[in-house]
């Protein structure tokens, strides 16, 4: 991994640690010691802050991170490369798949560890189309997959600068323009349709959507339930299976004669 960063106005100072000088030479005649390891690297830990621009590469020189950030802590180099966590403060980072810009997120306080980027102070990310925003209080982002990952979490589906359809679940999951929400899902489309379930899987791209486990949805003008739904995000046509029923029906009374009303 190769990070640079440059610095708008650095305030803090890094630390350099070195190791120990080396002994002096044994005396003439003297047997020599036992052979000594070669000294590490030191590392170096910074803190800077005031405004600072950090840019992430791959091995193979691709970009995998872009960030804004008011400040960073955390080190930079260790002995035998190892990765070591960096935090950013006031973050605002470009994040890349393959080279390729891929989502930009949003956060107060997130750490780099060199294959993930997360925060559990609360985080709003949006893909780079426009069409999927994801907020959550606890997020993950993966280098190598492009999985998002999002705890007391909602998702937003735009069209154009419309939201077409929104979701809140306790964990979700977007990847690869597939999103999957868990542990108790809820889900609203732009004409008031909702359904709700143990999970829900939408298709982005085809907007199929399907949803498992004590499902119900609510139109229009009526309550169903059932065990396993397959739609869409627009829920004008469903097929229900696992004990579908009919729960309630807000339909409105006909009227035989004027007057009067009855129930059918």
């Amino acid at each position: 991994m190769f990070l640079c960063w440059a610095d708008a106005a650095s305030a803090g100072a890094g630390a350099r640690r070195g190791a120990a000088a080396p002994p002096a030479a044994s005396a003439a005649g003297s047997k020599p010691g036992p052979a000594k390891k070669p000294r590490e690297r030191p590392r170096v830990e910074v803190e800077t802050s005031g405004g600072n621009k950090l840019t992430v590469d791959d091995p193979k020189g691709r970009r995998l991170l872009e960030a804004n950030v008011f400040r960073v802590r955390g080190i930079l180099g260790t002995p035998k490369g190892e990765n070591q966590p960096v935090v950013f403060e006031r973050a605002r980072c470009r994040l890349f798949r393959d080279g390729k810009f891929h989502m930009e997120l949003s956060s107060p306080l997130a750490t780099w560890d060199g294959q993930h980027l997360q925060t559990t102070a609360g985080a709003h990310a949006v893909t780079a189309d426009g069409k999927s925003v994801v907020d959550g209080r606890r997020v993950v982002w993966t280098a190598k997959t492009g999985l998002l990952e999002a705890t007391d979490a909602r998702y937003q589906g735009m069209k154009g600068a419309v939201v077409d359809f929104t979701a809140q679940a306790p964990r979700v999951v977007l990847a690869d323009r597939v999103l999957n929400l868990t542990s108790g899902a809820k889900g609203r489309n732009a004409a008031g349709q909702e359904v709700s379930a143990g999970s829900v899987r939408v298709d982005l791209d085809s907007g199929k959507l399907e949803a498992h486990g004590n499902v119900r949805l609510v139109g229009k003008s009526s309550s169903m339930t059932c065990e396993h739904l397959n739609s869409d995000t627009k829920l004008k046509k469903a097929t229900m299976t696992g004990r579908p029923r009919l729960t309630s029906s807000r339909a409105p009374f006909k009227s035989p004669r004027v007057g009067r009303r009855e129930k059918p």
